[in-house]
Parts: structure tokens; C-alpha cells; sequence
């Protein structure tokens, strides 16, 4: 069976003056009334999701993945004051358009945050939400990744391959197959200047590196939809003692700590797809059937 393509749709919203594209990617399952919104990690795009995008498509469920301002198809705005959270949050308002009657939200590292924020934002209305490698709390580990995107940003290289190849070495992509590998990098590296480097503008870390100190713990307490928390066994955030702690009282928060992957968890792997789709499918049936038109 031809697994489906994604699909690209752009979504406009508003940052200061300039009226910026969004890049959505669609892995659609026609018809369904189900789909899954994905947010994806800082420096990364929505191509991150394509072998859980084409994975869930053929088993019915739609997943819709935008890039966020400033990263893969979607507008660089050059301007660090244009990155904000407020900003990312209205990427994911615009991206609602195409999302289905019922829908799951999932977001990965920093995209948790900006969906947390999100959902917070519209009183939690969402079947359930994924969080997938993400710091609940500022903490220094969070400081250094800050440093090394700043750097990171920077970095240039003679040729595409170059680039490339060490886009798979950071990301510790050498798991996947080729065919895949050239999926998941689509638009995730860009020539300028006569040179190579990675696909997000560099002003994007600005912000990112002046983030203000931050805690989900206590708001998290009282959200009621069920939420899923993975990391991998590598990971430096699933060891907080407040994340057993909050996951033992609340009978909707489902803890899974040892995944695994390196850090952050990929959601590339067929077995943790699996644990994405059985949870996913588990927050649809908890929903009243949607009425047709």
C-alpha cells in the first residue's frame, strides 16, 4: 500500500505589520473526524512528523503540522522582536482552520510549551494532549541548549551534503532509512550567500536565549483532559521528582519514562508511534461522535 503523502496548505496571521505565511503540512485521512495538531521542536519544522503523519493518515486519522514562524516553508521574519510567544501561539489559532471536528494536540520539547500555552489559552478544548520531551520548568540544562542553538544558528557550510550530514549527526537521525532521512529533512536546510546552513533564522534564538523563568506544574493540576508525558531514557527532564509526583494524583496524566532514543525523543520509531496512536485513539473514543453535516 502507497503510504499518503502530506499535503502543504499556508495560513496567514499577523506579526506587528507584516502579514506572515505559515506553512502547514497535511497528512490527511479523508473524511475522518479525527485529526492531530503537532507542534515541533525549536529549531526543527513540521516535516519532524512524517512517519507518524503517514502512519496515523492510513489508519484514519488526520495530522496536521505547521513550521513556526522563522523555520522550514514558513516566513523568516528577520527580526527578533517578531519572535515571540505570543506570536507562536497565533500560529497554531491559524492552523485550527484545517484541523477536524475532533482533534488531539501533541507537541515536542519547546513546541509542548508554545501548545500548552495554546490550549491553556482556549480553555483546554482538545481531546488530549501529548507532550513529548518537554521541561515543564526551566532548569540550567534548558540554559545550554539556548546557548547551543545561538551558536548553532550561525554555522555555515561549502556544500548541501556537509550540511546535511551534520544535521544527522546532531539530531542523531542515522536510525532512519534514506528514503525516510530525505523526507524528514525536507526544507530543513537552505542555501544562502553562496553557502549552506540550517533552515531557521537566526533571530529566532534572540528570544528563545532571554526566555524568562517558567513552572507548568501548578497549572497542570488543574487541566482535566488526558495528557500523555513521554521521554527517553537519555532524557535530562524526566527526572524532576514533581513529574511522578504530579502523574501518581492525577488519574488523566499518563507518565512514560523510558523510552528508547536518545534525547529528545524522535517519535520516528515504530514503537513509539505506536504509543502516540494507542493514545491518541484512546482521547477519541472518550468523545461523543461528531455529528455529520
Amino acid at each position: 500500500m502507497t503510504q499518503p503523502e502530506y499535503r502543504v496548505e499556508i495560513a496567514n496571521t499577523l506579526v506587528g505589520s507584516v502579514l506572515a505565511e505559515i506553512a502547514v503540512r497535511i497528512w490527511e485521512a479523508p473524511q475522518s473526524p479525527y485529526s492531530v495538531i503537532c507542534a515541533h521542536g525549536f529549531a526543527g519544522n513540521g516535516a519532524e512528523f512524517d512517519l507518524l503523519g503517514r502512519f496515523f493518515a492510513e489508519r484514519g486519522i488526520t495530522v496536521i503540522a505547521p513550521d513556526f514562524l522563522g523555520r522550514g516553508r514558513s516566513t523568516f521574519l528577520m527580526n527578533d522582536r517578531s519572535y515571540s510567544a505570543a506570536s507562536y501561539v497565533a500560529c497554531l489559532e491559524a492552523v485550527e482552520q484545517f484541523a477536524t471536528p475532533v482533534s488531539c494536540h501533541l507537541g515536542s520539547t519547546w513546541g509542548g510549551v508554545i501548545q500548552y500555552a495554546y490550549l491553556a489559552g482556549k480553555a483546554w478544548k482538545s481531546a488530549g494532549l501529548i507532550l513529548n520531551d518537554v521541561p515543564l520548568k526551566s532548569d540550567a540544562y534548558l540554559q545550554g541548549l539556548r546557548d547551543y542553538f545561538r551558536k548553532e544558528a550561525f554555522l555555515t557550510f561549502a556544500t548541501q551534503e556537509e550540511c546535511k550530514a551534520y544535521l544527522i549527526a546532531a539530531r542523531r537521525y542515522q536510525f532512519l532509512a534514506p528514503d525516510d532521512l530525505e523526507r524528514i529533512l525536507a526544507d530543513r536546510v537552505m542555501e544562502t550567500e553562496g553557502s549552506w546552513r540550517l533552515a531557521y533564522d537566526p533571530a529566532i534564538t534572540s528570544p528563545f536565549s532571554n526566555s524568562s523563568v517558567y513552572s507548568l506544574y501548578d497549572t497542570l493540576e488543574d487541566v482535566s483532559i488526558p495528557i500523555l508525558m513521554t521521554y527517553g531514557h537519555q532524557s535530562p527532564h524526566s527526572h524532576h521528582p514533581e513529574i511522578e509526583e504530579l502523574a501518581s494524583k492525577r488519574d488523566n496524566v499518563h507518565l512514560l519514562t523510558n523510552l528508547n532514543d536518545a534525547f529528545p525523543v524522535s517519535l520516528m520509531r515504530p514503537e513509539q508511534i505506536d504509543v502516540i496512536y494507542d493514545f491518541a485513539r484512546h482521547c477519541f473514543s472518550q468523545q461523543k461522535p461528531p455529528k455529520l453535516p
